[in-house]
């Protein structure tokens, strides 16, 4: 039942970001910008800056969208051998190629059709995986054991995205947030948007369970960051360090 559940997010998901993709990068920054308070290229920025230090290798951006972080990191002239990105939606992967060819980075950066639930790549590939804003249209323990699975011995994972704070505890203050997405989606955005958003809910962890998905899941080195936002009551902006280990638990 879970796999059936998990098949229909994602048909759900990729219905709303095909519809957004024309337009995705200025949907997201006036969305941030709103929420959050934050440009979208400097969201990006915030999130380079814990990169660990001296990073080499190769690099995976999960959800990739428009190829906004590999096409940042070519931009700073990190030494990175090869950037790959991987995303569900061919639409905003079209996007991304046209961006990437318009500055010569088609030699670094590589563009994938694929899901993050079955990444189309084989064990301990990766020397570093990033996730920016996509975390809680994933289920999260099969994502982070897909990227678990990928990352290089020691490898290190970087994520970033909405965070749940004291207040998510609360029944009523969940049932308000999903009404205000329901709603605010449903007209600014349309129906495909607010459903995404909806079904991706359940996925926003607090820092506490984030922590302990990350241990079960193989990672260790944990340092989770929570960012500024506008409003209180929203749900905060989070970035997650982690390092690949060589075990897992099981159970629990």
């Amino acid at each position: 039942m879970e796999g059936r559940n998990d098949m229909k997010e994602e048909k759900i998901v990729a219905k709303a970001f095909k519809e957004m993709a024309p337009n995705y990068e200025a949907i997201v920054d006036g969305e941030l910008r709103k929420f959050w308070g934050w440009r979208y290229d400097d969201f990006v920025e915030v999130l380079i800056t814990h990169l660990p230090e001296n990073i080499t290798g190769t690099i995976l951006d999960v959800a990739t969208g428009t190829a906004v972080i590999p096409r940042k990191l070519v931009s700073k002239q990190f030494p990175f051998l090869h950037i790959f990105g991987l995303d569900l939606t061919m639409g905003m992967l079209r996007s991304g190629v046209n961006k990437i060819s318009e500055m010569d980075a088609e030699n670094i950066i590589s563009l994938a059709n694929g899901n993050a639930m079955q990444m189309p790549y084989s064990d301990n590939t990766f020397d570093l995986v990033i996730c920016c804003l996509a975390t809680h249209h994933m289920s999260i323990h099969v994502m982070l054991a897909e990227m678990n699975r990928i990352l290089k011995p020691e490898g290190t994972l970087l994520l970033a995205d909405v965070g749940a704070g004291m207040l998510w505890k609360l029944p009523v203050y969940r049932q308000l947030i999903q009404l205000s997405t329901l709603i605010y989606f449903t007209i600014i955005e349309g129906y495909s948007r607010a459903r995404a958003e909806m079904t991706a809910l359940p996925n926003i962890l607090t820092q506490e369970k984030w922590s302990h998905v990350l241990v079960e899941e193989g990672f260790g080195s944990i340092l989770i960051t929570k960012l500024w936002r506008k409003f209180f009551w929203i749900p905060n902006p989070m970035v997650i360090q982690a390092k690949k280990n060589n075990y897992r638990l099981e159970g629990d």
